[in-house]
């Protein structure tokens, strides 16, 4: 008797301390490291009486380089590119495309993080933590088109791929041959899904 109730404590703390190690060793889906590559994780799309929308979310989007390089001053954008298509034999037809960004700053000083939504009309969030962050850049939600556009019964195909880029603030006289010659970020195989409306 006095064996087990020595070694059912130390069998629970043992399988406790393993459960804890597989959560901490398990991969973030904001964070990347050598083995995990940024890919497109869930596309959504849903509808509203009008509109179509399509929800996406980037999975491992900040890569140690990126990290490395909000940590330096440097913006880093971030582009999804997204396309609705009518399925044909040879070719889809493209009935619409988009490329959104976001784009990711820090400012050290205040010790806070920057997400602008832009380009065109740019909104400014800022944010403490980079996790809180990372959710604003690496989830996107946008409307694609008029359901007017779409014919019932038939079968469309939404593509997205995503792909990073730190902004150039080089003002060497050649900064646009520099960024073509130095690779830098990453970009993603393109992901799709198919529905029918």
């Amino acid at each position: 008797m006095a064996k087990d109730s020595i070694w059912s404590p130390l069998l629970c703390i043992f399988l406790g301390l393993a459960i804890v190690s597989a959560e901490a060793a398990a991969p973030s889906t904001l964070y990347g490291d050598t083995d995990s590559t940024p890919r497109i994780g869930r596309i959504a799309v849903s509808a509203d009486l009008k509109h179509l929308y399509v929800d996406v979310t980037l999975e491992n989007g900040l890569t140690p380089q990126v990290v490395e390089t909000l940590q330096s001053g440097l913006s880093v954008i971030f582009v999804y590119e997204i396309s609705l298509e009518s399925p044909r034999i040879i070719k889809g037809k493209e009935l619409t495309s988009k490329k959104i960004e976001r784009v990711l700053s820090y400012d050290s000083l205040k010790n806070e993080y920057l997400v602008a939504y832009g380009p065109a009309k740019p909104v400014y969030i800022t944010l403490k933590d980079l996790d809180k962050a990372g959710e604003e850049v690496f989830h996107i939600r946008t409307r694609l088109l008029s359901l007017a556009r779409l014919r019932p019964g038939q079968v469309y195909k939404v593509r997205v791929r995503a792909w990073a880029e730190k902004e150039q603030q080089s003002l060497l006289p050649f900064g646009g041959m520099v960024k073509m010659f130095t690779r830098w970020g990453y970009k993603t195989k393109w992901k799709e899904i198919t529905f029918s409306y």
